[in-house]
């Protein structure tokens, strides 16, 4: 069995993302301390040529490739860290406005499985009553349906490019439509579960 059949890509992100934080700060930590042995910056010291100011020698030479290195390694794990990190954080805040809406309006998170890109999220009175969300950030989708018994009664959903829903009238049909946000499509449901006396 291979080692990403036992570990979600979200435990692998974080695991990543958790090293090159744990790279960054030995960098920086190299650039400070060199910054303070020479009373400048990288690009001061290559500008002043100092390898050569302090005749070639292997101290210098040392320092000088550190240093590089670890200016290097700054900027590249920075780059990284950039585009891992802004995908994980806009899953997290989906999870918490999910927590807010469960709470806003007595329902439950019945499921609940995201990776750092996707959300799988089923939240509502029971098994049978409930909002399916699917979430892509990176396809900057949002995908809703009222579920009863198994059947969608109602949705909103994003193929093809655009947004289109199905309406609780006639849940087959699609009509165009906007993006709507999670705590909307949750609080038309409810009206309508009220209306048909599930709730």
């Amino acid at each position: 069995m291979k080692l990403v059949e036992l570990i979600s890509e979200k435990e692998i992100k974080e695991a990543v993302l958790g090293e090159y934080e744990k790279r960054l700060v030995l960098y920086k930590f190299t650039d400070e301390l060199l910054k303070k042995k020479y009373s400048m910056s990288f690009k001061e010291f290559g500008e002043k040529n100092m390898v050569k100011e302090k005749g070639f020698s292997w101290e210098i030479e040392k320092d000088a490739m550190e240093w590089e290195h670890a200016v290097e390694g700054l900027r590249y794990l920075q780059e990284k860290i950039n585009k891992i990190k802004p995908l994980m954080m806009e899953i997290s805040e989906i999870i918490q406005t999910l927590k807010e809406i469960n709470k806003r309006y007595g329902l439950k998170i019945l499921y609940l499985d995201y990776t750092d890109i996707t959300l799988i999220s089923r939240i509502g009175i029971s098994l049978e009553i409930f909002v399916h969300v699917y979430v892509n950030i990176k396809k900057e989708k949002v995908n809703m349906a009222l579920i009863v018994s198994g059947e969608r009664i109602y949705g909103i959903d994003k193929e093809g490019g655009s947004y289109h829903e199905h309406p609780f009238e006639n849940p087959s049909r699609h009509i165009d439509t906007g993006q709507v946000e999670i705590e909307d499509f949750v609080i038309k449901s409810l009206e309508i579960l009220k209306r048909i006396n599930l709730i």
